[in-house]
């Protein structure tokens, strides 16, 4: 039996959406502690461990959060510093927050980080010195890239396999995320969004596909794509972007009622574990 990968890129919501809104730092919000803490009682209750990948400055605030995600055992790997796209940043600036990132998640939790995803998977072919900069950083593998077309991300024709990175990092292993082949077209399955909104039937048949491939599926979640008390940006002196603000609002509310189903569901068919237990078998 094939075990699959379970993954969380834990991100404060309302600190990113008032950032990507309004330009302002807020504070990081109680409501990224109260729905990670709602995944890992799930995940303890379904006995299944994941891989968390955790925005460095998160950490910084919230070191406790972090200490009890690796206390269930599960896997801690980086999500960058600040939560920036990697096509946004130079190679020495992307070199600061891996380097800045790792070291404060291997203090608080006392892992070794072996693994990588870059926010908005934003690791294209326009940046593959992205992953020289991570093999030279140490760590181990990368699961940044979403093989399909896309207008925020994307390299619709790279392998749905997970591989070496020969040709530009070495050994750095790339874990890419699920999708779906039908008809000659790519779609995404991977989760997060794609769970709450797509029929259950893509995902489940994106896993399926994958198995039989012998492939495991890389699966992943928000903690807000968990219910919980509605979404909302609360910034002070804010009043302009109404459409834009209502957009993204509706956007990440909608279908946050299914996640934990789904995910149960995804957990009945299948094993999953975190990625680290995957690294051998490539």
């Amino acid at each position: 039996m094939i075990q699959h990968a379970l993954t969380v890129d834990v991100e404060d919501w309302h600190r990113l959406m008032a950032r990507r809104l309004t330009g302002q730092i807020v504070p990081m919000s109680n409501q990224v502690t109260d729905l990670t803490e709602k995944i890992l009682e799930f995940l303890a209750q379904r006995n299944t461990l994941a891989t968390f990948f955790i925005v460095g400055e998160l950490a910084e605030a919230k070191p406790d959060l972090v200490r009890a995600i690796a206390r269930g055992g599960h896997e801690l790997a980086t999500h960058g510093y600040a939560h920036l796209r990697v096509d946004s940043l130079k190679p020495e600036e992307f070199r600061a927050e891996i380097k800045r990132s790792v070291a404060i998640l291997e203090e608080i939790s006392g892992q070794r980080i072996l693994g990588h995803r870059a926010p908005e998977f934003s690791i294209t072919r326009e940046n593959f010195w992205a992953f020289e900069v991570l093999a030279k950083e140490g760590l181990v593998y990368d699961s940044s890239i979403f093989p399909v077309r896309s207008r925020r991300y994307g390299i619709p024709d790279f392998s749905r396999w997970p591989c070496r990175m020969v040709e530009c990092a070495g050994s750095l292993l790339e874990f890419p995320l699920a999708t779906l082949e039908l008809g000659g077209w790519r779609l995404p399955a991977a989760g997060g969004g794609y769970l709450r909104l797509l029929p259950y039937a893509i995902t489940r048949e994106a896993v399926r596909q994958l198995e039989r491939n012998g492939t495991p599926a890389v699966i992943y979640v928000h903690p807000y794509d968990f219910p919980g008390e509605r979404l909302q940006l609360h910034v002070e002196g804010y009043s302009g972007g109404f459409w834009k603000e209502q957009y993204w609002l509706n956007k990440h509310n909608l279908g946050r009622r299914h996640s934990v189903q789904r995910l149960d569901q995804l957990l009945d068919e299948f094993t999953f574990g975190p990625i680290r237990e995957l690294i051998d078998g490539i």
